[in-house]
């Protein structure tokens, strides 16, 4: 009979293993949480942090978060994005969203150059010690200025890079 444990990290290795655990892996992590060895919560990070690990859209969509919003996710509206991404909606589509809310980092009336900057801004601690970002930034605002990169585009794309 599978416990409580063993069903909670069978749902946990569901969404961030691609072929899951085994039966006899869940059973013997519950074993040792059952039985005090390691907690529940060093158990799920031990599956999050996995080397099978994939990399999936809830880790897109926070990142997203960081992004536009420079903080961590809030359970409520992180819920009702991976909701929208498994109904079909696309990422490109939440970024959509996102840009035209106005709530974010990024000001709807801003230039493109100052949209990059923010980006970057958003992505490194240090933008001008990043060697080569500055002719990375002014590709990324030509393309913009020439319409062959969107805002929506640029932001997808940087919300689907692994850290």
């Amino acid at each position: 009979m599978a416990t409580t444990s063993s069903v909670l990290l069978g749902r946990a290795a569901s969404v961030y293993l691609p072929g899951g655990m085994s039966d006899a892996e869940k059973e013997t992590l519950a074993f040792r949480i059952n039985e005090g060895h390691t907690t529940s919560v060093e158990a799920l990070n031990s599956i999050a942090m996995s080397a099978n690990r994939i990399n999936g859209e809830a880790d897109e969509l926070a990142r997203l978060f960081f992004l536009v919003f420079n903080r961590p996710p809030d359970l409520a509206t992180f819920q009702v994005g991976i909701s929208a991404l498994g109904q079909g909606m696309s990422l490109g589509a939440i970024c959509n969203v996102i840009i035209n809310l106005g709530a974010s980092v990024f000001g709807a009336s801003q230039t493109n150059l100052a949209f990059v900057d923010t980006l970057a801004r958003q992505m490194f601690t240090n933008p001008s010690s990043v060697v080569g970002l500055s002719f990375v930034k002014a590709d990324l605002v030509a393309q913009l200025n020439n319409g062959t990169l969107s805002r929506v585009a640029l932001l997808e794309g940087v919300s689907r890079l692994s850290s």
